[in-house]
């Protein structure tokens, strides 16, 4: 029994080293894979797209509220210029479908949010294909101010409507109110009339010949209306 105990008491001498090199081995892959790791977190860092301009930057944070007081005033300021003026504003709702001044700023708008949101997507299987989405995009985009310039207002804001209406549906998807069934409901309203007016750009033009200046008040008067509750209610 003695030999026994000393024949255990040798082993576990002979086994401190080992154990200490063990722990060390261990701690020196922590160390390592802990050094891997920040340099891993920096280099993401440094990829990350870091949009010029502040307000694109916190388009992706942007609160409900506040998307709701921008969306009313959007609304709100145009109808107030109608009510005022509306005669003018009807001659100038007459010739903006055929406004290209107008379809350049709107088309060229909508292609860089394009643009943007493509260079935000995150799926890997498009990550290799990012530049070639970067030139076709910015060559449509372009080519579509020279090349279609019939009703190119109304293209131009059919795809604003488009992308706008991704923005508010991505807005209100996390909001726990139930004031975000407004904003989903205009989104889609949005989309579908994007789509519309990409189709049929001339729907438009059909819709704004108005003559009579009663309609123009009445419809003036609704839009007002509209973009007050709707920044009121986000306030």
């Amino acid at each position: 029994m003695l030999r026994n105990h000393s024949v255990s008491a040798h082993d576990g001498v002979t086994d401190a080293p080992r154990v200490q090199r063990a722990r060390g081995a261990l701690q020196s892959a922590t160390d390592l894979f802990e050094h891997h790791f920040r340099d891993a977190s920096v280099f993401q860092r440094k990829l990350e797209f870091k949009p010029p301009f502040p307000y694109i930057c916190a388009m992706s944070d942007l609160k409900l509220s506040t998307l709701s007081v921008i969306l009313g005033l959007i609304v709100a300021l145009p109808s107030v210029f109608g009510l005022l003026k509306p005669r003018a504003f009807a001659a100038a709702a007459r010739k903006f479908p055929r406004y290209t001044p107008a379809g350049y700023v709107l088309t060229l708008l909508g292609t860089a949010w394009f643009l943007y949101y493509v260079r935000q997507e995150s799926v890997a299987d498009f990550a290799s294909m990012k530049k070639i989405f970067y030139f076709v995009f910015s060559a449509v985009g372009i080519g579509t101010c020279f090349f279609v310039r019939d009703f190119l207002p109304v293209r131009g804001l059919a795809v604003v409507f488009l992308l706008a209406a991704k923005l508010m549906a991505d807005t209100a998807r996390w909001e726990d109110t139930d004031w975000r069934l407004v904003i989903s409901t205009w989104a889609y309203l949005l989309a579908i009339a994007g789509m519309w007016f990409t189709i049929s750009p001339w729907r438009l033009r059909d819709i704004l010949i108005v003559r009579d200046r009663p309609r123009v008040d009445g419809v003036q008067d609704f839009r007002a209306k509209d973009g007050r509750t709707t920044s009121v209610a986000a306030i």
